[in-house]
């Protein structure tokens, strides 16, 4: 994975000559942006072990390089504060607080994946199905999937053209690289048709 550092989070003259295109991608879940640290006193061993945090994760990335795209991070502070949410796609958990903003946003047209120790399943805490949830993707609770996910230019291609032909042609290739594969849900359809 080529990432570039906070320091030069602005596009470089290189992207501009090679013509890569830019991608927004809204990371809306603690388990891809904050490092140990950042969790309070004590609670980081229980983090780990009941939900899945892996200290490698988007913390200190800005954009992600690939041959064909630049992929901008945006990470916010107040994860389920910062309405409306802006991007391409946004890959957000399931946490009671952030299951009511996707909510909030369902039907805006916005491409969200959930990233969820509920992968596969309804969400323990509303029993919603991730569709029903507002979710057009589900995505194993690894960061080795989303940071695969994030480079594949196929996929990027398919997601800002919103393509859904392409987005479950670059799945079924992507899905094929992967121990658990990524989930299109039946809502993916429904986001696709609404025009941002």
């Amino acid at each position: 994975m080529n990432i570039k550092d906070k320091s030069e989070q602005k596009i470089d003259e290189n992207d501009q000559k090679r013509n890569r295109r830019i991608i927004e991608v809204a990371l809306l879940t603690p388990y891809l942006t904050l490092g140990p640290s950042d969790f309070p006193s004590g609670s980081l061993k229980v983090e780990i072990e009941r939900y899945g945090y892996n200290s490698q994760n988007f913390k200190d990335v800005e954009r992600i390089i690939t041959p064909e795209f630049c992929v901008l991070i945006n990470k916010s502070q107040r994860f389920y504060h910062d309405l409306p949410i802006k991007g391409d796609l946004v890959i957000a958990g399931s946490a009671e607080d952030s299951e009511e903003v996707i909510n909030r946003i369902h039907g805006s047209g916005l491409i969200v994946a959930r990233y969820s120790i509920f992968y596969g399943g309804n969400s323990r805490y509303t029993n919603q199905s991730p569709a029903q949830g507002g979710y057009a993707l589900d995505i194993p609770k690894n960061h080795g999937t989303v940071e695969q996910f994030l480079n594949n230019d196929k996929m990027l291609d398919a997601l800002i053209t919103r393509d859904e032909k392409k987005i479950r042609s670059a799945l079924d290739g992507l899905n094929a690289t992967l121990a658990q594969p990524i989930l299109a849900t039946s809502y993916l359809s429904e986001a696709l048709e609404i025009r941002l």
